[in-house]
């Protein structure tokens, strides 16, 4: 099972009650967060989905969050940040690619898992 800095996409779990995406281009990478979460992430007691820095997600995709988390706030790809509200700066993304990068060329085995859903 993934650990959650392991999973693509992802670049910060602020609580049970926001989770924020970058780079994702499909609803996989919700999945592996709920189950690499040690405390058992349930997405439905998610009150804040942002999923902003997600520019490639299928329309499919979309429907189908609205649809399964219809309580949840989803923050759409399409939507600017709010001038109160820090912006995911790029040299963080490229951080966290950078050390995606890094694992996934010394430890394929992790890359392997993360890109079958397993």
């Amino acid at each position: 099972m993934p650990k959650l800095r392991e999973i693509e996409g992802l670049v910060d779990l602020k609580s049970l009650n926001e989770l924020v995406l970058a780079g994702c281009t499909s609803l996989e990478r919700l999945r592996l967060i709920a189950l690499a979460a040690d405390d058992g992430l349930n997405l439905k007691e998610l009150k804040v989905l942002d999923i902003r820095g997600c520019k490639n997600l299928p329309p499919g995709d979309l429907s189908a969050l609205k649809a399964n988390l219809p309580s949840v706030h989803i923050k759409w790809p399409h939507e600017p940040y709010e001038d109160d509200e820090p912006n995911i700066l790029l040299d963080e993304v490229d951080a966290v690619l950078r050390e995606m990068e890094y694992e996934k060329t010394n430890h394929p085995e992790i890359s392997g898992s993360l890109s079958h859903g397993k």
